[in-house]
């Protein structure tokens, strides 16, 4: 059950995150196959999804998967401008927040706790659209770069917002243990090891890919980016994996 719930929480964040990433693109540049394909990609892995887990959605996360689906059907197949687009994929992000339960009271805390939540999907979705559109200058080479430098600026922004949030939880966790248990806790305690692995593989690991990713953006060579953006999602993707199991399994984070 816990191994369920934490693989539904990743892919739904994957999902939800890449859709929102159709918001950095500009539809009369990269073309109508850009969304097709990806929002294809997007709807097949929801409705999986949904079929998997339907038994432990609310009717609240019913009607979410409905207006999730809804957006992603209608910006990948019309032809519609960037203003619906835009328009489309809010709504559709809206039905996602409900498909995941996702809600604040109005206090600061809890503000903060959803925005760092919220960071999740966007970090995962933005880091696969920026190596999804690495790819795309392969189809179009004559695009413009700045839909990448775009892409990865907003990647990079989500990701430094990502390490600031996480490292604020992390010493949040750790301040109730002394010096001595703390080093004891990091390095001979299941969950010190994977929090320990959650900070230097999922968040350092990735900072140091991204400023590589920046670099190779900068001088215009897509190829070395897209290539390093692999070794970016692979790192984003088991620090956020592990990053749910440290919320799930041993309350590190608050859920």
């Amino acid at each position: 059950m816990l191994l369920s719930l934490s693989l539904w929480q990743f892919m739904v964040s994957l999902a939800g995150g890449t859709f929102l990433s159709f918001l950095a693109v500009r539809p009369s540049l990269v073309g109508r196959r850009y969304f097709f394909y990806h929002g294809l990609m997007i709807g097949v892995v929801v409705i999986g999804l949904y079929f998997w887990q339907r038994t432990m959605l609310s009717d609240e996360m019913q009607w979410g998967f409905l207006v999730f689906l809804i957006g992603i059907v209608t910006v990948s197949l019309l032809p519609l401008k960037a203003f619906w687009h835009f328009s489309l994929i809010l709504l559709g992000a809206f039905g996602w927040s409900r498909l995941t339960g996702m809600a604040w009271d109005g206090s600061a805390s809890t503000i903060w706790l959803f925005l760092h939540e919220l960071s999740a999907p966007l970090l995962l979705g933005f880091t696969m659209a920026a190596m999804l559109l690495g790819h795309w200058y392969l189809v179009q080479p004559k695009l413009p770069i700045d839909e990448l430098k775009r892409t990865t600026l907003v990647w990079l922004g989500i990701l430094g917002f990502r390490c600031l949030t996480t490292s604020w939880l992390s010493y949040q966790y750790l301040s109730q243990f002394s010096e001595i248990e703390i080093y004891r806790h990091l390095f001979s305690t299941t969950e010190g090891l994977f929090l320990l692995m959650r900070v230097l593989w999922g968040l350092v690991f990735s900072l140091t890919i991204g400023w590589m990713v920046w670099s190779s953006v900068r001088i215009r060579s897509t190829q070395s980016a897209t290539g390093l953006l692999y070794v970016a999602v692979l790192s984003v993707t088991v620090g956020e994996i592990l990053h749910v199991f440290l919320k799930t399994a041993w309350k590190v984070f608050p859920a």
